[in-house]
């Protein structure tokens, strides 16, 4: 290769002295001292100049980039063969094209120590740089509009990245898989689908001054390592407007309250922490909110999160308490709990999200009085979460379901409303066993109120739920729905599909219901006499009753005092009647119910009154049957 000559900046290896030029730089106020290398005047190698994709094999070369690289089909660009090399893209672009056959990347070195890459831009790799159990210098480049992520870092440690522009990738800006004591300061992450930054697995890393604003998903998300560790990040920015970040670790007994002014609240490790009143709002992005991981005993309370990604996302967390939050329009879930066991989720409203209150994974949590309706997909959804108690919480007007539960064992679902979803108001799917249902309402729903529509889901207990009016897409759906042999009893419901209550044929009670009783003020009279009949009428269902008609087949119309009953109410009705036969008459009453409109029920009853007629008879005999002239006889 053509080898450029480096005026002032060349040297030999040998002639090279330990001298370091100490500068200064400051980010967010925090003085940062920076070693840089001065190289003294003499010989060494030339520097190589490249004008195409090419492994850089020559330890302690200086490779430039004469030109741009466009539309590159190589599947790594630059690939770093040795240590010691440094990558100077003179401000040229590294283009390449990707495909989905295999991933490409536009700078790349796995196990490779003491590289530098500067002034590169790369755009459309599936990686702009990867690394790869590597220690290196990434500084000054612009990664934008890469399929996956601007900068990858996968089990490397002693990385500088520093004054990067990372912008507009499909996937992360920034994303480092176990990856530790790496050096983050002052770049530029914006407008990628993703993370900003993403730390998965990763701990004792340095993040400063970074502008991590308009991102898809989260600012920056830290998973906490497992539990080994956090990470320590200091005056970035996030959101929509570059509002800070607040991030807290190891710590006890921090207290933010009353306060708009974070994009994004990180607790890793944190301990008997409160957060008040706190107003976060990305609308622009949908991204951040507030995350815990690896915290346990904190309290969440009065807090509005709204417009971001999730509301607030637990992880790994255990023994918090959210209560009273507002957590609406988040672009993903309002309240997500993954790994995490034995919260408190008390009046919280979580509505016009995707999912309400979403729980994976997520063991012995008590989830109370919560309002989740309106959201784009479920009320409140359990996944691989057990033992969990979900008591008094509303889940109405839902796109999809109110309820689901999926490969769920032992949880108690009590006295939870699950009305008006456009599908199905409790669906119990895959492997959900031994979970009780009691107390619930289930009614008005598109399709089911309460479905089990697998065989693998048993041993579920369903009692004393009023499953009602659902089926309202007119289509072959059921209030209740079993596909296996689950038990209950003293349910109410119209339409049941292999399912009958304890000793009852479908369930117990039914949703609509009028009595009629009908009875005679003396059961025997005389011909002629007028016996009262009087009538009562009952709504045993739950919904109001109208255009109630009393018909007697004997007295016709029946004026009663009431056209419409409440659910439970009775009425008295009479009718008078003059009888000269015995006569068994049969009353029937109809009314409409308003909800499905104008389904008619009725009921019947009937009455017998003995009629005696009035007569009379005598009887007449001689005290003797033969006499003699002049003598007496006694009739009697």
């Amino acid at each position: 290769m053509e080898k450029y000559k480096m005026k002032n900046i060349i040297q030999t290896k040998n002639e090279v002295k330990n001298n370091f030029d100490t500068q200064f730089l400051i980010v967010g106020g925090i003085l940062i001292v920076l070693a840089v290398l001065v190289l003294i005047s003499g010989e060494v190698n030339a520097a190589t100049v490249l004008t195409d994709c090419g492994t850089l094999n020559n330890p302690g070369e200086t490779y430039l980039l004469a030109n741009d690289v466009i539309n590159s089909n190589k599947t790594r660009c630059m690939e770093f063969a040795y240590n010691d090399i440094t990558l100077d893209c003179q401000g040229h672009s590294i283009g390449g094209i990707s495909t989905p056959e295999e991933m490409t990347h536009g700078i790349y070195a796995d196990d490779k120590h003491g590289i530098t890459i500067k002034n590169c831009i790369l755009t459309k790799w599936d990686y702009g740089i990867y690394l790869y159990g590597s220690g290196n210098n990434i500084t000054s480049n612009s990664i934008n509009l890469n399929d996956l992520y601007g900068i990858y870092l996968m089990d490397s440690s002693d990385n500088s990245i520093i004054n990067n522009t990372v912008t507009s990738n499909n996937n992360n800006g920034i994303y480092l898989q176990y990856s530790s004591q790496n050096t983050i300061i002052n770049n530029t992450v914006t407008f990628n689908n993703y993370y900003g930054i993403l730390l998965e697995d990763s701990s004792d890393n340095t993040l400063l001054g970074n502008d991590l604003t308009k991102n898809k998903v989260y600012s920056l998300f830290d998973n906490g390592n497992g539990g080994e560790g956090c990470n320590n990040v200091e005056n970035n920015t996030g959101g929509d407007i570059g509002k800070p970040i607040r991030y807290e670790h190891d710590k006890s007994g921090i207290n933010i309250s009353d306060t708009n002014e974070y994009s994004e609240i990180i607790f890793c490790n944190v301990r008997d922490s409160i957060i008040s009143n706190v107003t976060i709002s990305n609308p622009e992005s949908t991204s951040d909110g507030i995350i815990f991981v690896y915290s346990d005993n904190n309290v969440i309370e009065n807090s509005n999160l709204h417009n971001n990604y999730h509301g607030i996302y637990l992880r790994n967390s255990l023994n918090n308490e959210l209560a009273g939050n507002t957590v609406n329009s988040n672009y993903y879930r309002g309240i997500y709990l993954r790994h995490s066991d034995s919260n408190t989720l008390i009046e919280n409203t979580a509505e016009l999200n995707d999912y309400g209150i979403y729980l994976d994974n997520a063991k012995s949590n008590n989830i109370t009085g919560n309002t989740v309706n309106l959201n784009k997909k479920s009320g409140m959804y359990l996944s691989n979460s057990d033992e969990n108690a979900l008591a008094g919480n509303t889940a109405n007007l839902n796109k999809n379901y109110g309820v689901y539960l999926s490969y769920s064992i032992q949880n108690n679902i009590i006295n939870n409303t699950a009305n008006s979803n456009d599908e199905t108001g409790i669906y119990i799917s895959t492997l959900s066993k031994e979970n009780e249902f009691t107390g619930n309402f289930a009614t008005l729903n598109g399709q089911h109120g309460l479905y089990i529509p697998t065989k693998s889901s048993t041993n579920n207990t369903i009692n004393s739920n009023i499953l009602c009016l659902n089926n309202q897409s007119a289509g072959n759906y059921y209030d209740i729905s079993d596909a296996d042999s689950n038990t209950g009893d003293e349910n109410t419901c119209d339409l049941a599909k292999n399912w009958d209550d304890t000793g009852a044929n479908g369930c117990t009670n039914s949703c609509h219901g009028i009595t009629l009783t009908k009875n005679a003020d003396e059961l025997i009279i005389n011909s002629g006499e007028t016996v009262t009949y009087n009538y009562t009428v009952t709504n045993t269902g739950l919904y109001n009753l109208t255009n109630i008609t009393l018909y007697d087949d004997k007295l016709g119309n029946i004026s009663c005092p009431k056209s419409i009953l409440q659910s439970g109410e009775s009425m008295q009705c009479e009718a008078d009647a003059t009888l000269n036969v015995t006569t068994t008459n049969i009353a029937d009453v109809t009314a409409l119910t308003p909800i499905p409109l104008n389904t008619i029920t009725s009921a019947n009853a009937n009455e017998t009154v003995v009629v005696i007629h009035p007569n009379i008879t005598l009887t007449k005999n001689a005290s003797v049957s033969l006499i003699l002239p002049g003598q007496t006889v006694t009739y009697y």
